[in-house]
């Protein structure tokens, strides 16, 4: 227990540092693993742990896109694990299905975003190989970055059978604007361009679905361009 303890207490005052050492990971695209502080919030326990480079990648620019589509002074809730709308499979994949909504869902990138000089195509490939199959996040919770990860399921469950809906989840959670879920992304180092599909429901009838291409460049997001995939 004390060793755990201990482990515990040097993760925790590692942490600015090793953001700062995986922001610069990212920043100077160094094939390597890093020691990483890694939040266990299923397990309420913060570890240090050897995380894949690739994902320390990932969880950069998960981290950046979630907190520029927030809503200051409020937070989404995001589902535990990746997905795009009508395509990510899970159990029981129609293989047919699956490449009718590939084939589709590239024509409609091709169609609505447009990058000068830019080819899309590859990336949207990418982005579709990445999430074909859900893959559970690693990302730690941010509120005041405007999100929060329901590794737990305590969101989720105002949505069972008797749960109480919106209208409970709102008077429990005020500031939860929203149910939010987010696929691995699609990057190009090369031309700093970031494509990632995330959608929101933020009532029974509002939300919406997006692809949106960014430019990834100095730590900052600007946005390229965006589909939409769903409205409700």
């Amino acid at each position: 227990m004390k060793g755990r303890k201990q482990r515990d207490k040097l993760a925790k005052k590692m942490t600015p540092s090793q953001i700062a050492e995986a922001q610069q990971l990212v920043k100077e695209r160094q094939p390597k693993d890093i020691t990483l502080v890694v939040a266990n919030e299923a397990e309420d326990k913060v570890v240090l742990a050897q995380v894949p480079a690739k994902q320390v990648e990932d969880n950069v620019l998960l981290d950046l896109v979630l907190k520029k589509e927030s809503y200051k002074g409020y937070y989404t809730v995001v589902a535990p694990r990746t997905s795009i709308s009508n395509y990510t499979q899970d159990d029981n994949v129609d293989a047919a299905a699956v490449r009718d909504e590939y084939l589709r869902i590239i024509r409609l990138v091709l169609l609505e975003i447009k990058i000068r000089g830019y080819d899309l195509k590859p990336l949207t490939e990418m982005l579709l190989d990445r999430n074909l199959h859900s893959t559970k996040l690693n990302l730690r919770s941010s509120p005041k970055a405007g999100y929060v990860v329901d590794y737990k399921e305590e969101y989720s469950r105002y949505f069972e059978e008797k749960g109480g809906g919106w209208k409970r989840l709102r008077a429990e959670h005020p500031k939860a604007s929203g149910r939010t879920r987010i696929s691995l992304p699609a990057y190009d180092p090369q031309s700093h361009v970031l494509l990632i599909y995330f959608g929101t429901q933020f009532d029974w009838t509002a939300g919406a679905g997006f692809i949106v291409a960014y430019r990834y460049e100095n730590g900052k997001l600007d946005e390229l361009g965006r589909v939409q995939m769903w409205i409700s």
